[in-house]
Protein backbone atom coordinates (compact mmCIF):
# COMPACT_ATOMS: atom_id res chain seq x y z
CA UNK A 1 0.00 0.00 0.00
CA UNK A 2 0.36 3.92 -0.71
CA UNK A 3 -0.28 7.00 1.01
CA UNK A 4 -1.16 10.31 0.38
CA UNK A 5 -0.88 13.63 2.45
CA UNK A 6 -4.36 15.18 1.06
CA UNK A 7 -3.75 19.51 0.99
CA UNK A 8 -1.63 19.98 -1.76
CA UNK A 9 -0.98 16.42 -2.43
CA UNK A 10 -4.64 14.87 -3.71
CA UNK A 11 -6.31 18.30 -3.53
CA UNK A 12 -5.51 22.29 -3.88
CA UNK A 13 -7.32 25.46 -3.04
CA UNK A 14 -8.15 27.76 -6.09
CA UNK A 15 -6.09 30.50 -4.98
CA UNK A 16 -3.35 28.76 -3.92
CA UNK A 17 -2.18 29.46 -0.38
CA UNK A 18 -4.73 27.61 2.68
CA UNK A 19 -5.58 31.00 4.06
CA UNK A 20 -7.41 31.93 0.72
CA UNK A 21 -10.16 30.53 2.49
CA UNK A 22 -10.14 32.53 5.36
CA UNK A 23 -10.34 35.32 3.20
CA UNK A 24 -13.31 34.38 1.49
CA UNK A 25 -15.09 34.07 4.44
CA UNK A 26 -14.03 37.75 5.65
CA UNK A 27 -15.38 39.03 2.35
CA UNK A 28 -18.76 36.59 1.42
CA UNK A 29 -19.74 36.16 4.90
CA UNK A 30 -18.83 39.28 5.08
CA UNK A 31 -16.89 38.98 9.17
CA UNK A 32 -14.76 42.28 9.18
CA UNK A 33 -11.23 41.09 10.20
CA UNK A 34 -12.02 37.13 10.07
CA UNK A 35 -8.57 36.86 8.67
CA UNK A 36 -6.45 38.06 11.47
CA UNK A 37 -8.80 36.84 14.31
CA UNK A 38 -9.45 33.02 13.01
CA UNK A 39 -5.34 32.62 13.06
CA UNK A 40 -5.35 33.75 16.40
CA UNK A 41 -7.94 31.74 17.06
CA UNK A 42 -6.19 28.62 15.66
CA UNK A 43 -3.18 29.29 17.71
CA UNK A 44 -5.32 29.31 20.74
CA UNK A 45 -6.87 26.16 20.43
CA UNK A 46 -5.66 22.43 20.08
CA UNK A 47 -5.73 22.36 16.82
CA UNK A 48 -9.30 21.12 15.94
CA UNK A 49 -12.00 22.91 13.95
CA UNK A 50 -14.47 22.91 17.06
CA UNK A 51 -12.20 24.43 19.38
CA UNK A 52 -11.12 26.83 17.19
CA UNK A 53 -14.22 28.50 16.94
CA UNK A 54 -14.77 27.91 20.34
CA UNK A 55 -11.66 30.23 20.70
CA UNK A 56 -12.96 32.63 18.01
CA UNK A 57 -16.27 33.36 19.65
CA UNK A 58 -14.33 34.40 22.82
CA UNK A 59 -11.75 36.59 20.78
CA UNK A 60 -14.95 38.02 18.51
CA UNK A 61 -17.71 38.48 21.01
CA UNK A 62 -20.18 36.71 18.96
CA UNK A 63 -22.59 33.98 20.44
CA UNK A 64 -21.61 30.64 20.13
CA UNK A 65 -24.67 30.11 17.52
CA UNK A 66 -23.30 32.65 15.39
CA UNK A 67 -19.74 30.92 15.61
CA UNK A 68 -21.55 27.67 14.64
CA UNK A 69 -22.56 29.43 11.69
CA UNK A 70 -19.20 31.07 10.64
CA UNK A 71 -17.80 27.39 10.81
CA UNK A 72 -20.27 25.97 8.51
CA UNK A 73 -19.82 29.11 5.58
CA UNK A 74 -16.47 28.48 6.28
CA UNK A 75 -16.76 24.63 5.61
CA UNK A 76 -18.59 25.76 2.44
CA UNK A 77 -16.65 28.21 1.23
CA UNK A 78 -13.30 25.24 1.74
CA UNK A 79 -15.85 22.43 -0.28
CA UNK A 80 -16.71 25.54 -3.48
CA UNK A 81 -12.99 26.18 -4.33
CA UNK A 82 -10.83 22.85 -3.72
CA UNK A 83 -10.16 20.96 -6.41
CA UNK A 84 -8.10 17.99 -7.25
CA UNK A 85 -4.76 17.20 -8.58
CA UNK A 86 -5.92 14.83 -10.66
CA UNK A 87 -1.99 13.55 -11.64
CA UNK A 88 -1.46 12.19 -8.19
CA UNK A 89 -5.40 11.47 -7.47
CA UNK A 90 -5.06 8.74 -10.15
CA UNK A 91 -2.32 7.09 -7.99
CA UNK A 92 -4.39 6.43 -4.95
CA UNK A 93 -5.35 2.44 -5.31
CA UNK A 94 -7.93 0.67 -2.94
CA UNK A 95 -6.31 0.36 0.65
CA UNK A 96 -3.91 3.02 0.47
CA UNK A 97 -4.22 5.24 3.55
CA UNK A 98 -4.72 9.21 3.99
CA UNK A 99 -2.63 10.77 6.34
CA UNK A 100 -3.44 14.32 7.42
CA UNK A 101 -2.41 17.14 9.54
CA UNK A 102 -5.30 19.38 9.82
CA UNK A 103 -7.69 21.20 11.62
CA UNK A 104 -11.18 18.65 9.89
CA UNK A 105 -12.29 15.17 11.00
CA UNK A 106 -11.97 12.02 9.69
CA UNK A 107 -15.38 12.22 8.02
CA UNK A 108 -14.60 15.65 7.01
CA UNK A 109 -11.54 14.77 5.22
CA UNK A 110 -13.68 11.56 3.62
CA UNK A 111 -16.45 13.77 2.48
CA UNK A 112 -13.49 15.96 0.90
CA UNK A 113 -12.43 13.22 -1.19
CA UNK A 114 -15.67 12.08 -2.37
CA UNK A 115 -15.99 16.10 -3.67
CA UNK A 116 -12.97 15.83 -5.82
CA UNK A 117 -13.73 12.33 -6.99
CA UNK A 118 -12.00 9.75 -5.27
CA UNK A 119 -13.96 6.83 -5.67
CA UNK A 120 -11.27 4.43 -4.03
CA UNK A 121 -11.80 2.79 -0.19
CA UNK A 122 -9.10 4.15 1.55
CA UNK A 123 -8.56 4.48 5.48
CA UNK A 124 -8.63 8.53 6.63
CA UNK A 125 -5.89 9.39 9.40
CA UNK A 126 -6.68 13.03 10.21
CA UNK A 127 -5.12 14.93 13.21
CA UNK A 128 -3.97 18.58 14.12
CA UNK A 129 -0.48 17.70 14.14
CA UNK A 130 0.19 14.01 13.82
CA UNK A 131 2.52 14.00 10.99
CA UNK A 132 4.70 17.12 12.08
CA UNK A 133 5.05 15.67 15.98
CA UNK A 134 6.15 11.64 14.13
CA UNK A 135 3.79 10.38 16.38
CA UNK A 136 1.30 9.20 13.57
CA UNK A 137 4.56 7.75 11.24
CA UNK A 138 4.93 5.34 14.72
CA UNK A 139 1.94 4.16 14.66
CA UNK A 140 1.58 3.71 10.86
CA UNK A 141 5.96 1.76 11.11
CA UNK A 142 3.88 -0.34 13.92
CA UNK A 143 0.67 -1.37 12.02
CA UNK A 144 0.98 -1.03 8.22
CA UNK A 145 3.63 -1.72 5.62
CA UNK A 146 4.03 1.40 3.59
CA UNK A 147 5.69 1.52 0.54
CA UNK A 148 5.92 4.98 -0.27
CA UNK A 149 4.53 7.92 1.39
CA UNK A 150 3.37 11.21 -0.73
CA UNK A 151 3.09 14.79 0.34
CA UNK A 152 4.15 18.43 0.28
CA UNK A 153 5.40 19.28 3.23
CA UNK A 154 9.49 18.93 4.04
CA UNK A 155 9.74 17.62 7.46
CA UNK A 156 5.82 15.93 7.51
CA UNK A 157 6.10 14.34 4.60
CA UNK A 158 9.48 13.40 3.44
CA UNK A 159 11.70 13.76 7.12
CA UNK A 160 9.48 12.79 9.35
CA UNK A 161 8.26 9.58 8.13
CA UNK A 162 12.12 9.03 6.58
CA UNK A 163 13.25 8.84 10.52
CA UNK A 164 10.63 6.01 11.01
CA UNK A 165 11.52 3.82 8.15
CA UNK A 166 9.25 5.00 5.67
CA UNK A 167 10.35 5.73 2.22
CA UNK A 168 8.78 9.18 1.05
CA UNK A 169 8.89 11.46 -1.79
CA UNK A 170 7.98 15.21 -1.88
CA UNK A 171 4.80 16.37 -4.25
CA UNK A 172 5.64 20.01 -5.63
CA UNK A 173 2.45 19.78 -8.14
CA UNK A 174 0.66 22.49 -6.28
CA UNK A 175 3.59 25.09 -7.06
CA UNK A 176 3.23 27.00 -9.76
CA UNK A 177 5.26 26.31 -12.85
CA UNK A 178 7.61 28.29 -14.51
CA UNK A 179 4.92 30.07 -16.65
CA UNK A 180 2.40 30.41 -14.03
CA UNK A 181 5.33 32.05 -11.83
CA UNK A 182 6.19 34.11 -14.85
CA UNK A 183 2.40 35.53 -14.99
CA UNK A 184 2.03 36.20 -11.23
CA UNK A 185 5.03 38.45 -11.45
CA UNK A 186 4.45 40.07 -14.37
CA UNK A 187 1.03 41.09 -12.53
CA UNK A 188 -1.36 38.73 -13.89
CA UNK A 189 -2.11 36.92 -10.41
CA UNK A 190 -5.46 35.46 -11.32
CA UNK A 191 -4.36 34.56 -14.90
CA UNK A 192 -1.29 32.42 -12.97
CA UNK A 193 -3.69 30.87 -10.73
CA UNK A 194 -6.09 29.88 -13.41
CA UNK A 195 -3.83 28.02 -15.55
CA UNK A 196 -2.71 26.41 -12.02
CA UNK A 197 -5.88 25.16 -11.80
CA UNK A 198 -6.67 23.92 -15.08
CA UNK A 199 -3.18 21.99 -15.14
CA UNK A 200 -4.31 20.29 -12.07
CA UNK A 201 -7.41 18.95 -13.15
CA UNK A 202 -6.45 17.16 -16.36
CA UNK A 203 -8.62 14.41 -16.28
CA UNK A 204 -6.10 12.59 -19.04
CA UNK A 205 -2.89 10.42 -18.26
CA UNK A 206 0.08 12.87 -19.14
CA UNK A 207 1.46 9.88 -20.58
CA UNK A 208 -1.29 9.75 -23.19
CA UNK A 209 -1.65 12.04 -26.01
CA UNK A 210 -5.31 13.35 -24.95
CA UNK A 211 -2.95 14.39 -22.05
CA UNK A 212 -0.67 15.95 -23.39
CA UNK A 213 -3.15 17.99 -25.45
CA UNK A 214 -5.00 19.42 -22.79
CA UNK A 215 -1.82 20.80 -21.22
CA UNK A 216 -0.65 22.66 -24.61
CA UNK A 217 -4.06 24.34 -24.20
CA UNK A 218 -3.49 25.08 -20.82
CA UNK A 219 0.58 26.82 -21.41
CA UNK A 220 -0.22 28.24 -24.88
CA UNK A 221 -3.40 29.16 -26.20
CA UNK A 222 -5.99 29.57 -23.28
CA UNK A 223 -3.34 32.12 -21.64
CA UNK A 224 -2.98 33.88 -25.08
CA UNK A 225 -6.71 34.45 -25.29
CA UNK A 226 -7.47 35.45 -22.02
CA UNK A 227 -5.12 38.46 -22.52
CA UNK A 228 -6.22 39.09 -25.77
CA UNK A 229 -9.88 39.31 -23.85
CA UNK A 230 -8.83 41.69 -22.11
CA UNK A 231 -6.65 43.85 -25.07
CA UNK A 232 -10.03 43.75 -27.17
CA UNK A 233 -12.50 44.59 -24.31
CA UNK A 234 -9.86 47.41 -23.96
CA UNK A 235 -9.96 48.30 -27.27
CA UNK A 236 -13.53 48.55 -27.67
CA UNK A 237 -14.08 50.67 -24.80
CA UNK A 238 -11.41 53.13 -26.80
CA UNK A 239 -12.98 52.99 -29.87
CA UNK A 240 -16.64 53.07 -28.31
CA UNK A 241 -17.66 49.57 -29.65
CA UNK A 242 -20.47 47.35 -28.51
CA UNK A 243 -21.24 44.74 -31.39
CA UNK A 244 -18.06 42.35 -32.29
CA UNK A 245 -18.39 39.64 -34.93
CA UNK A 246 -15.75 36.82 -34.04
CA UNK A 247 -14.85 35.30 -37.15
CA UNK A 248 -15.48 31.41 -37.93
CA UNK A 249 -13.50 29.17 -37.21
CA UNK A 250 -10.76 30.60 -35.82
CA UNK A 251 -12.68 32.45 -33.17
CA UNK A 252 -14.65 29.85 -31.96
CA UNK A 253 -13.10 29.04 -28.40
CA UNK A 254 -12.19 32.87 -28.32
CA UNK A 255 -15.58 33.63 -28.49
CA UNK A 256 -16.88 31.66 -26.00
CA UNK A 257 -14.27 33.25 -23.20
CA UNK A 258 -14.95 36.70 -24.33
CA UNK A 259 -18.56 36.04 -24.06
CA UNK A 260 -18.15 34.93 -20.44
CA UNK A 261 -15.55 37.77 -19.51
CA UNK A 262 -17.39 40.59 -20.92
CA UNK A 263 -21.42 39.47 -21.50
CA UNK A 264 -22.66 42.89 -21.93
CA UNK A 265 -21.30 43.08 -25.51
CA UNK A 266 -23.27 42.33 -28.54
CA UNK A 267 -21.48 39.21 -29.60
CA UNK A 268 -21.64 37.13 -32.89
CA UNK A 269 -20.24 34.32 -34.00
CA UNK A 270 -19.80 35.33 -37.49
CA UNK A 271 -19.26 32.91 -40.71
CA UNK A 272 -16.91 33.74 -42.83
CA UNK A 273 -13.76 32.07 -44.91
CA UNK A 274 -10.99 33.16 -47.44
CA UNK A 275 -13.57 31.40 -50.11
CA UNK A 276 -17.15 32.74 -49.60
CA UNK A 277 -15.50 36.59 -49.18
CA UNK A 278 -13.64 35.69 -52.59
CA UNK A 279 -16.69 33.82 -54.28
CA UNK A 280 -20.16 34.77 -52.17
CA UNK A 281 -23.76 34.02 -53.09
CA UNK A 282 -26.38 36.33 -52.73
CA UNK A 283 -27.17 34.20 -49.86
CA UNK A 284 -23.98 34.81 -48.40
CA UNK A 285 -24.35 38.79 -48.83
CA UNK A 286 -27.67 39.24 -47.47
CA UNK A 287 -26.35 37.20 -44.55
CA UNK A 288 -23.55 39.54 -43.99
CA UNK A 289 -26.38 42.33 -44.27
CA UNK A 290 -28.23 40.73 -41.32
CA UNK A 291 -25.58 40.85 -38.73
CA UNK A 292 -22.88 43.80 -39.88
CA UNK A 293 -23.20 47.57 -38.87
CA UNK A 294 -20.40 50.31 -40.01
CA UNK A 295 -19.80 50.44 -36.04
CA UNK A 296 -19.39 46.41 -35.09
CA UNK A 297 -15.76 44.84 -35.00
CA UNK A 298 -14.47 42.41 -36.85
CA UNK A 299 -12.13 40.06 -34.79
CA UNK A 300 -10.11 37.49 -36.40
CA UNK A 301 -7.86 34.90 -34.64
CA UNK A 302 -5.12 35.17 -37.64
CA UNK A 303 -4.71 37.22 -40.90
CA UNK A 304 -3.72 40.01 -42.70
CA UNK A 305 -7.61 40.88 -43.11
CA UNK A 306 -7.19 41.29 -47.09
CA UNK A 307 -10.04 38.74 -47.86
CA UNK A 308 -12.11 40.53 -45.43
CA UNK A 309 -11.61 44.28 -46.72
CA UNK A 310 -11.90 43.25 -50.45
CA UNK A 311 -15.13 41.57 -49.99
CA UNK A 312 -16.57 44.26 -47.86
CA UNK A 313 -15.09 47.01 -49.96
CA UNK A 314 -16.58 45.55 -53.39
CA UNK A 315 -20.02 44.07 -51.75
CA UNK A 316 -20.76 47.28 -48.78
CA UNK A 317 -19.04 49.99 -50.31
CA UNK A 318 -17.18 50.27 -47.36
CA UNK A 319 -14.06 49.43 -45.40
CA UNK A 320 -14.82 47.15 -41.96
CA UNK A 321 -13.28 47.54 -38.71
CA UNK A 322 -10.75 44.82 -38.73
CA UNK A 323 -8.87 43.49 -35.47
CA UNK A 324 -6.96 40.39 -35.20
CA UNK A 325 -5.45 38.81 -32.28
CA UNK A 326 -2.40 37.76 -34.52
CA UNK A 327 -2.01 40.03 -37.73
CA UNK A 328 0.28 38.38 -40.42
CA UNK A 329 1.15 41.62 -42.40
CA UNK A 330 2.48 44.91 -40.38
CA UNK A 331 -0.13 46.98 -41.30
CA UNK A 332 -2.72 44.72 -39.89
CA UNK A 333 -4.70 46.11 -36.68
CA UNK A 334 -4.07 43.31 -34.27
CA UNK A 335 -2.14 42.45 -30.51
CA UNK A 336 0.67 40.33 -32.03
CA UNK A 337 2.02 40.50 -35.39
CA UNK A 338 3.99 37.64 -36.80
CA UNK A 339 5.09 36.86 -40.46
CA UNK A 340 3.80 33.58 -41.72
CA UNK A 341 2.63 30.82 -40.48
CA UNK A 342 1.75 30.52 -36.96
CA UNK A 343 1.61 26.93 -34.60
CA UNK A 344 -1.03 28.68 -32.61
CA UNK A 345 -3.61 27.60 -35.77
CA UNK A 346 -2.10 23.99 -35.47
CA UNK A 347 -3.47 24.00 -31.21
CA UNK A 348 -6.61 25.33 -32.03
CA UNK A 349 -9.02 23.31 -32.75
CA UNK A 350 -12.46 22.92 -33.85
CA UNK A 351 -15.36 20.15 -34.44
CA UNK A 352 -16.36 22.34 -37.71
CA UNK A 353 -15.15 21.96 -41.27
CA UNK A 354 -13.61 25.00 -43.32
CA UNK A 355 -16.70 27.26 -44.54
CA UNK A 356 -17.04 26.61 -48.72
CA UNK A 357 -20.24 28.04 -49.28
CA UNK A 358 -23.49 29.20 -48.20
CA UNK A 359 -27.06 29.17 -49.16
CA UNK A 360 -30.27 29.52 -48.25
CA UNK A 361 -29.90 27.01 -45.40
CA UNK A 362 -27.07 28.11 -43.90
CA UNK A 363 -23.33 27.50 -43.87
CA UNK A 364 -21.90 24.64 -46.01
CA UNK A 365 -18.78 23.22 -44.43
CA UNK A 366 -16.05 20.36 -45.20
CA UNK A 367 -15.89 17.95 -42.24
CA UNK A 368 -13.57 18.33 -39.59
CA UNK A 369 -10.03 17.71 -40.22
CA UNK A 370 -9.72 17.06 -36.27
CA UNK A 371 -10.01 13.82 -35.07
CA UNK A 372 -12.20 12.96 -31.82
CA UNK A 373 -9.30 12.34 -30.14
CA UNK A 374 -8.11 15.48 -30.31
CA UNK A 375 -11.02 17.36 -30.30
CA UNK A 376 -12.62 16.07 -27.13
CA UNK A 377 -8.93 17.09 -24.61
CA UNK A 378 -9.31 20.76 -26.06
CA UNK A 379 -13.09 21.07 -25.83
CA UNK A 380 -13.27 19.56 -22.17
CA UNK A 381 -10.40 22.05 -21.40
CA UNK A 382 -12.21 25.11 -22.71
CA UNK A 383 -15.31 23.79 -20.67
CA UNK A 384 -13.09 23.52 -17.54
CA UNK A 385 -11.95 26.97 -18.71
CA UNK A 386 -15.30 28.76 -18.42
CA UNK A 387 -16.79 26.93 -15.58
CA UNK A 388 -13.76 28.32 -13.30
CA UNK A 389 -13.62 31.66 -15.18
CA UNK A 390 -16.44 33.05 -12.63
CA UNK A 391 -13.69 32.28 -9.89
CA UNK A 392 -10.86 35.31 -10.79
CA UNK A 393 -10.72 38.43 -11.28
CA UNK A 394 -8.65 39.94 -14.58
CA UNK A 395 -7.67 43.33 -14.71
CA UNK A 396 -6.14 44.92 -17.62
CA UNK A 397 -3.77 43.14 -20.38
CA UNK A 398 -0.17 42.92 -20.19
CA UNK A 399 0.53 42.71 -24.02
CA UNK A 400 4.09 42.46 -23.57
CA UNK A 401 3.46 38.84 -21.75
CA UNK A 402 0.73 38.21 -24.86
CA UNK A 403 3.53 38.76 -27.21
CA UNK A 404 6.56 36.53 -24.95
CA UNK A 405 4.47 33.83 -24.96
CA UNK A 406 3.30 33.32 -28.46
CA UNK A 407 7.22 33.73 -29.25
CA UNK A 408 7.89 31.09 -26.69
CA UNK A 409 5.15 28.80 -28.77
CA UNK A 410 7.16 28.99 -32.18
CA UNK A 411 9.80 27.12 -30.61
CA UNK A 412 8.28 24.87 -28.80
CA UNK A 413 8.24 21.52 -29.34
CA UNK A 414 4.56 20.21 -29.32
CA UNK A 415 3.10 16.94 -28.79
CA UNK A 416 0.45 17.99 -31.37
CA UNK A 417 3.24 18.16 -34.21
CA UNK A 418 3.56 14.52 -33.42
CA UNK A 419 0.35 13.15 -33.04
CA UNK A 420 -0.46 15.23 -36.58
CA UNK A 421 1.89 13.76 -38.23
CA UNK A 422 1.07 10.07 -37.27
CA UNK A 423 -2.53 10.72 -37.90
CA UNK A 424 -3.13 13.56 -39.98
CA UNK A 425 -0.23 12.88 -42.68
CA UNK A 426 0.25 9.51 -42.77
CA UNK A 427 -1.73 8.47 -45.83
CA UNK A 428 0.06 11.20 -47.69
CA UNK A 429 3.32 10.16 -46.20
CA UNK A 430 2.59 6.35 -47.64
CA UNK A 431 1.66 7.76 -51.09
CA UNK A 432 5.01 9.87 -51.02
CA UNK A 433 6.93 6.87 -49.96
CA UNK A 434 5.67 4.49 -52.17
CA UNK A 435 6.29 6.97 -55.16
CA UNK A 436 10.04 7.29 -53.65
CA UNK A 437 10.30 3.72 -53.67
CA UNK A 438 9.01 2.98 -57.38
CA UNK A 439 10.19 5.85 -58.79
CA UNK A 440 6.78 6.66 -60.56
CA UNK A 441 5.80 9.88 -59.70
CA UNK A 442 7.62 13.19 -58.45
CA UNK A 443 7.32 13.93 -54.83
CA UNK A 444 4.33 16.87 -55.00
CA UNK A 445 5.61 19.00 -52.23
CA UNK A 446 6.92 22.22 -51.48
CA UNK A 447 10.22 22.98 -49.61
CA UNK A 448 8.19 24.24 -46.39
CA UNK A 449 5.95 21.25 -46.53
CA UNK A 450 8.38 18.92 -46.94
CA UNK A 451 10.89 20.33 -44.31
CA UNK A 452 8.18 20.51 -41.73
CA UNK A 453 7.14 16.78 -42.49
CA UNK A 454 10.78 15.73 -42.23
CA UNK A 455 11.46 17.52 -39.18
CA UNK A 456 8.12 16.29 -37.10
CA UNK A 457 8.29 12.80 -37.94
CA UNK A 458 12.07 12.52 -36.94
CA UNK A 459 10.67 11.96 -33.54
CA UNK A 460 9.12 8.31 -34.76
CA UNK A 461 11.80 7.89 -37.47
CA UNK A 462 12.81 4.52 -35.88
CA UNK A 463 9.59 2.95 -35.64
CA UNK A 464 9.52 4.00 -40.06
CA UNK A 465 10.37 1.05 -42.42
CA UNK A 466 14.08 2.03 -44.68
CA UNK A 467 12.07 3.99 -47.20
CA UNK A 468 10.47 6.25 -45.31
CA UNK A 469 13.86 6.77 -43.97
CA UNK A 470 15.63 7.35 -46.66
CA UNK A 471 12.78 9.67 -48.46
CA UNK A 472 13.04 11.88 -44.65
CA UNK A 473 16.87 11.91 -45.55
CA UNK A 474 16.46 12.65 -49.50
CA UNK A 475 13.80 15.63 -47.90
CA UNK A 476 16.26 16.89 -46.12
CA UNK A 477 18.97 17.42 -49.02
Amino acid sequence: MRSFDFFDTLAARLYLDPFSVFRLVEEKYPFPNFVQLRRQAAQMSNGTLVDIYQHFSNLSGISQSEADHLLQFEWEMEKAHLIPIQKNLQLVQDGDLIISDTYYTQSQIEELLRLIGCTKKVVVFATPAGKASGAIWLQMRLTFSIEKHLGDNLHSDVLAPTQFGISAELCTNSDLTPLEKQAFDAGQKDLSLLIRTLRLINPYSRREMPGALWQEQVSHTIPIYILFALYLHEYCQQHQIQKILFSSRDCESLASIFSALFPSYHSLYFHCSRVVYSHPTQEYIDYVKSVYHPNCLIVDGFGSGMSCTNFFQKHFQCTPKYLAMIASAPQTQGAIHWPGRTKWEMLNYSDQGSLIGFDKTGPIRLPSEYREISLKPAYDCLSACLKYLPHFQFSTCNANLMNLWHNNLQTTNLQLEFFYVQNHLAKYLEQQVSAYINHTTPLFMSASESLRIAQAIQHIAPDLPLAARNFIRDVHK
